[in-house]
């Protein structure tokens, strides 16, 4: 490589940025989540920060934690069942209830999903153009999900742990 040819790539440096900047942001979608999708959390009981949330069932805490794709342009909502008084990891590591997420191995879960097949494909999507010419397709996408919180209400109700 000569010296001519480290000038040209670095004149091509903007216009491989200008390629970065059409992809989906999720700085967007997350705030979109927060304005619509979060408040109905917090309206069912639901403590925690974004992306891990958690509401006690009698005897047993109702996880629900965000998943982004990480080549971007989606998410999927995991739900996770544990007990209400914590979790012991297998290596014997105590989690208390406040900072446990649906990554632990607590017991049954499951996700939420736009679609049915469970792909990354099927997720909450905003990397396609919004369907509605009044409405982002972050809000669009944040809206598809709210319906789909009746999902995880019947699934917590149908799903318990051992204790």
């Amino acid at each position: 490589m000569n010296l001519l040819d480290i000038f040209r790539r670095k004149e091509r440096a903007p216009q491989q940025k200008e390629l970065v900047s059409e992809k989906p942001d999720s700085k967007l979608m997350r705030a979109a989540l927060k304005r619509v999708v979060i408040p109905e959390l917090r309206r069912r009981g639901f403590v925690g920060t974004f992306p891990h949330f958690r509401r006690t069932i009698g005897e047993r805490l109702a996880i629900m934690s965000f998943q982004f794709d990480k080549w971007g342009g989606g998410f999927t909502i995991n739900l996770a069942v544990a007990p209400a008084t914590g979790f012991t990891t297998r290596a014997g590591s105590f989690i208390p209830p406040d900072k446990l997420n649906a990554y632990y191995d607590t017991g049954p879960k499951t996700r939420i999903n736009a679609g049915s097949d469970g792909s990354t494909a099927s997720w909450f999507r905003f990397d396609r153009p919004s369907r509605s010419p009044s409405q982002d397709i972050y809000e669009e996408a944040a809206h598809e999900m709210v319906p789909l919180l009746a999902k995880a209400e019947e699934w917590y109700a149908q799903n318990t742990v051992a204790t």
